[in-house]
């Protein structure tokens, strides 16, 4: 049996190779339905309250995802079970609990790890890193919590791929940095809720900013929205940004002069084919 570290190391060559095979750029950040997709998975939100993700190998590859989860860890669990696909494992089904699990499961750290360098490679991190004046050794709360925001991925999930997987920061830093929770984090920045917010400057990447009905996108106040899927909200008081919240399912852009980035906003707790989780009822 392999032990962890060979493991790591699996995972890690299969991520890489996989973004080869698929020709995605070395610092292109991506989004995990569209490579389920390109591989030949079906992709859907089921709402199952007790579902974190399932793949299901016959009678053809499909993940299906908890829809009552939270954006940043329907995409982490959408990259697992990939990589449940991609190792040709059968059927696996993640459930929520609350008890403890005993024993460890080579499979499920192997498409955990799988997930993690998938998603944030190391090189597109350090990228980051530098496009956001972020320095490592000194980071804070605030500048994970944009991170995680820039990954699509939870402020946990970060913190734990930057300290066990790529080993950026320290245990101590780790421990610091989760005495801090989103929700404090998005109190900071005036906005009390339990939904997602996105901070969105110039150095936003080359993706769009996926959000649900009623998440929030922080921008500085220079920025515009071109259409009415999102609108101002005046619940924040922030002398650096503004705040807007989604408001109605469909696509949007933001702009700043010669910058503009993609929105997509799906409707709260989409149950479907994840290919349509974007189009409004009406399309």
């Amino acid at each position: 049996m392999e032990n962890r570290d060979q493991l790591v190391l699996k995972a890690l060559k299969a991520a890489e190779q996989l973004r080869k095979k698929l020709n995605i750029n070395s610092l292109s950040i991506i989004d995990p339905v569209d490579i389920a997709l390109k591989m030949g998975c079906s992709v859907r939100y089921e709402n199952i309250e007790s579902l974190e993700g399932m793949y299901a190998k016959e009678p053809s590859p499909t993940i299906i995802i908890g829809s009552y989860r939270p954006n940043g860890r329907k995409v982490f669990t959408c990259a697992h079970e990939l990589g449940h696909h991609y190792f040709n494992h059968g059927t696996k089904i993640d459930q929520l609990t609350t008890q403890n699990v005993s024993g460890f499961d080579s499979d499920e750290f192997l498409v955990d790890c799988f997930a993690g360098f998938l998603l944030m490679p190391k090189r597109i991190v350090m990228n980051m890193l530098s496009k956001q004046n972020i320095n490592i050794k000194h980071v804070t709360a605030m500048e994970i919590f944009k991170l995680s925001s820039i990954f699509g991925v939870g402020y946990g999930t970060i913190l734990n791929h930057l300290t066990y997987s790529l080993k950026m920061i320290t245990k101590e830093q780790l421990r610091n940095l989760k005495k801090f929770t989103p929700k404090d984090i998005k109190r900071q920045l005036g906005v009390d809720t339990s939904n997602d917010l996105i901070i969105v400057d110039n150095n936003w990447p080359n993706k769009p900013v996926d959000l649900q009905v009623d998440d929030y996108i922080a921008c500085p106040k220079s920025f515009k929205i071109d259409n009415h899927f999102l609108e101002i909200s005046y619940e924040a008081k922030s002398a650096e940004f503004s705040f807007y919240k989604a408001k109605n399912v469909g696509y949007s852009r933001i702009l700043n002069n010669n910058w503009a980035a993609n929105i997509r906003i799906s409707r709260r707790e989409y149950s479907g084919l994840a290919r349509y989780r974007f189009l409004s009822e009406e399309d």
